[in-house]
């Protein structure tokens, strides 16, 4: 047995190490389930700057919505009743709202009209577009000019974190959009290529069931013979791990895949009893989580295996190596049932006071940590949305996040520590790490 280093130690770094990007260096991630957008909306002001000049005393002129758009009181546009395609796995959007927004002034002269408004995002890679028909008025000519579909803006999507809430929409927030070079052209010049618009705010609903499905309650009970979950454990935390403070990596095994937006758990097997909605499923996969090397061993050291869920219908448990770890919000009417697979979409899952003991203080009991997706079949015909290919290992080891691999020791614990982490705190990180207790044998 050895000693750890004892002491308070205080680590601040830049707000850029909040960032760090979670890299693959192993095979693709796989297709994920598409699922149908049913709702949603577009909360964007297109420019506040050029709004103001529309209805100040200079332009002296009116902002018209129409076809199901709404004003905010900030002043801002609502793009309403969406409609697309949503990537569970990625949390990639393509989108279209309903809406169009028209801008007069200078007594007719100025005429902007933007409709058909549509986003896409790319999450893997941080980006998306706002795509537009735009009618514009030359004030010169007085000719009127049509861009059918054009890309208005782009969109930076580079640490927006997708957020779930109890109604079942996702949101990305406060995204970051500027004008491209056709945009500012269909702008009537008003702006260069690249100028600052408005943030937008992305809302959509997702149904898994593409027909409706059916609810709990219907006879499509039995084993449940194959399926995974798509969890994430905490984003923050992955961050925190291939980052320069801790300098560890992410080690998956055992069919654990990365889904790009996390991990997948794979090979359900379980229970469903349709007339009361209760479950009981475990996954294959083992996710090593592994940081601060010392010595030759890591200080950080935890394992993420035997994921099992729990539910009576009403509520959701999901287990790590037998313990309680967190608690998963169900919908009200349980699982998603169409025809013999049953889903969720990402669900909130909030911490248990056991998993803050074995996150080793990282989180506290009650904090929100990634939602959680599942697919699962009830007969062997089901063809599951996004099934994941072998990872190409023998269960020994696996892709790795970060800065390398190490043998896995199959311990929940090998060098327990307790760890306080404030991310995001001000303008950085600022990570106060005490060790309050002596290691024991790994």
């Amino acid at each position: 047995m050895k000693s750890l280093l004892a002491g308070f130690v205080r680590v601040t770094a830049v707000a850029a190490l909040a960032a760090v990007p979670l890299t693959v260096t192993a095979t693709p991630a796989a297709a994920e389930p598409i699922l149908p957008v049913v709702d949603g909306q577009l909360d964007w002001g297109v420019k506040e700057s050029f709004r103001n000049y529309i209805t100040g005393p200079i332009a002296g002129g009116e902002i018209t919505l129409s076809d199901g758009a709404v004003e905010h009181a900030d002043g801002t546009f609502g793009f309403t009743a969406a409609s697309g395609e949503y990537d569970l796995g990625g949390h990639s959007v393509t989108a279209g709202f309903e809406g169009a927004v028209n801008f007069t002034g200078h007594h007719g002269a100025l005429d902007v009209t933007l409709s058909q408004v549509r986003v896409t995002t790319d999450n893997a890679a941080s980006s998306g577009e706002i795509v537009a028909d735009v009618s514009s008025k030359d004030m010169e000519t007085g000719e009127t000019h049509v861009f059918d579909d054009i890309t208005f803006a782009v969109l930076d999507l580079t640490g927006i974190t997708p957020e779930t809430g109890d109604d079942g929409y996702t949101t990305l927030a406060g995204v970051p959009a500027a004008l491209t070079a056709v945009g500012a052209e269909a702008f009537a010049g008003f702006y260069e290529e690249g100028a600052d618009l408005d943030p937008a705010t992305i809302a959509i609903k997702a149904d898994a069931a593409e027909d409706g499905g059916d609810t709990p309650g219907n006879d499509n009970d039995g084993s449940i013979v194959d399926g995974h979950a798509d969890w994430g454990v905490k984003k923050s935390f992955r961050d925190y791990i291939v980052g320069p403070v801790a300098g560890g990596s992410i080690e998956l095994s055992d069919g654990a895949t990365d889904n790009g937006n996390g991990f997948r758990f794979p090979e359900a097997t379980g229970e469903y009893d349709a007339s009361s909605g209760a479950l009981s499923v475990t996954f294959a996969g083992t996710v090593h989580f592994l940081g601060h090397e010392h010595d030759g061993s890591h200080e950080l050291d935890l394992l993420f295996t035997d994921v099992t869920i729990e539910s009576d219908g009403a509520d959701a448990a999901l287990y790590v190596n037998d313990v309680h770890f967190v608690d998963i919000a169900l919908p009200a009417d349980g699982l998603t049932v169409d025809g013999d697979l049953l889903s969720l979409v990402e669900a909130t899952t909030t911490l248990t006071a056991e998993g803050e003991t074995y996150f080793e203080g990282f989180y506290s009991a009650g904090d929100e940590l990634d939602p959680l997706s599942l697919q699962l079949a009830l007969s062997d015909e089901v063809e599951l949305p996004g099934t994941t290919p072998g990872n190409g290992n023998d269960g020994a080891g696996g892709p790795s996040f970060g800065s390398g691999r190490l043998p896995t020791t199959g311990a929940g614990l090998t060098l327990p520590i307790t760890i306080g982490i404030a991310l995001l705190v001000g303008g950085g990180i600022a990570l106060w790490w005490t060790r309050r207790q002596p290691a024991r044998a790994a």
